[in-house]
């Protein structure tokens, strides 16, 4: 009886997080990518720590594809960037 009790409550728990989710405007899959960016940010970070550029500079370069409007990413990729002296690129530019 416990147990079937904690899964009600666990259902109805997702189901309100849902509904605020709804409510604020916010779909799964956004809430989804902006952890994917935040991890991806966090990588970078730690792969710039290390001063390992080249993986940092990909990492950052994954954040940015996944969430392009994220100015804090923009200017930490720059700064790697202008670090290991590589040139700067506008951020409309694919890699090849």
């Amino acid at each position: 009886m416990k147990r079937s009790l904690t899964r009600s409550q666990s259902k109805f728990g997702f189901f309100r997080q849902m509904a605020l989710a709804l409510t604020l405007g916010i779909s799964l899959p956004a809430l989804l990518t902006a952890q994917t960016a935040q991890s991806y940010r966090q990588q970078a970070a730690d792969f710039a720590r290390s001063k390992s550029w080249d993986e940092a500079i990909a990492a950052y370069r994954k954040a940015i594809e996944i969430s392009p409007n994220d100015s804090v990413t923009h200017y930490d990729l720059a700064l790697v960037l202008q670090h290991t002296g590589a040139p700067l690129r506008n951020s409309n530019q694919r890699c090849a």
